[in-house]
This record gives C-alpha cells, structure tokens and sequence, in this order.
C-alpha cells in the first residue's frame, strides 16, 4: 500500500504539470492565431517574448511598459 501511494505522490504532479503545459501552449496557439491578422499585435508579442524570455527582464515592468504603449498605438491606428 505504502509503494502504490508513494509512486501516486510522484505520477500526480508530473501529470498536473504536463495539463498546465499542455494548456499553456493552446492559449498561445489561439492567441496567436487571433493576433497574426496585422502586424501591430505581433510586433507586441515579438517584444514580449524578447524582453522577457531572453533579456530576463521583469515581466511586471515589461507589461507595465508595453500594455499602455499597445493601447495607444491601437487607439490611434484605429482613429485614422
């Protein structure tokens, strides 16, 4: 009994992590899909992705940064 729980305690959250995963990359999958209409909101992710996977920046500064810059650049491409 005590061998099935032990091996239950490593199986469950190696599987919780590979649904997160999993659901992860879906949510990126259609997001993606949605943005790869105009180059504006690529550019955006493009910088994100930079910013924060390669440079390490902080994500909390980087959206901080880019999410009003986004909302601008939006709100005046669509004004005219």
């Amino acid at each position: 009994m005590g061998a099935l729980v032990a091996t239950l305690a490593l199986f469950v959250p190696s599987s919780l992590l590979f649904a997160a995963v999993g659901m992860n990359i879906s949510t990126g999958i259609k997001s993606a899909r949605r943005c790869a209409t105009n180059l504006l909101p690529i550019a955006i992710a493009v910088a994100v992705f930079v910013a924060v996977g390669l440079l390490r920046w902080p994500m909390l500064l980087v959206v901080a940064t880019l999410a009003p810059l986004s909302i601008g650049l939006v709100w005046t491409a669509r004004r005219g």
